[in-house]
């Protein structure tokens, strides 16, 4: 099994989702078949180019959401979960210290819900001693077997991942105009 991770955040929530799917090789599978469904979809030129290196929910949310919806029904013919932990943010000052560290607890959190060896990659944040740190700690558990930051712009599992963390994001927040948290809601866990 592979795990892919990703965090966003509003003002009420820190929240760290991973998608749990069968094998790299069937993510990218998987990756290729939306890539081909998205090119018979009207996007903008202005758009193109920076919707075809990378989905990011940002631009799926606001201005394709065709796209998205074509996203999450290639995650969900496939065996998945979507597993996510979140932090309620008590007050204004949430600092990159303490950011760092609940990362790092709600992805153990995530990890120790998983019965099943896994490996794990996680969005890259450019940032080598926090990366070593998540590294290190994470590797302590019996079941990840690998484990490793990736650009999310290489490593289709980590856009499909973003996504994913958008909709519960929008859930929680209940700002989910368009129903895209129902149609992966059976497969969701908060642990």
């Amino acid at each position: 099994m592979i795990l892919y991770v990703d965090e966003t955040e509003n003002e009420e929530y820190f929240i760290v989702t991973g998608l749990l799917l069968e094998s790299r090789e069937i993510t990218e599978k998987m990756y290729k078949s939306l890539k081909r469904k998205a090119r018979n979809m009207t996007v903008s030129k202005r758009d193109k180019a920076s919707l075809f290196t990378e989905f990011k929910s940002t631009m799926l949310d606001k201005h394709y959401q065709r796209i998205k919806i074509k996203m999450i029904e290639t995650i969900v013919e496939q065996e998945h979960s979507v597993i996510y932990s979140c932090y309620l943010k008590k007050n204004k000052g949430f600092p990159q210290n303490f950011k760092e560290d609940t990362y790092i607890a709600l992805l153990s959190r995530i990890i120790l819900s998983i019965e099943a060896n896994v490996s794990v990659i996680f969005d890259s944040f450019n940032k080598a001693d926090f990366e070593t740190r998540i590294i290190k700690r994470m590797s302590e558990y019996s079941n990840v077997q690998a484990i490793m930051a990736r650009d999310s712009q290489l490593e289709g599992g980590l856009q499909f991942v973003d996504n994913m963390c958008s909709v519960i994001r929008m859930k929680m927040s209940d700002s989910d105009k368009h129903g895209f948290y129902p149609m992966i809601e059976k497969c969701v866990q908060r642990v």
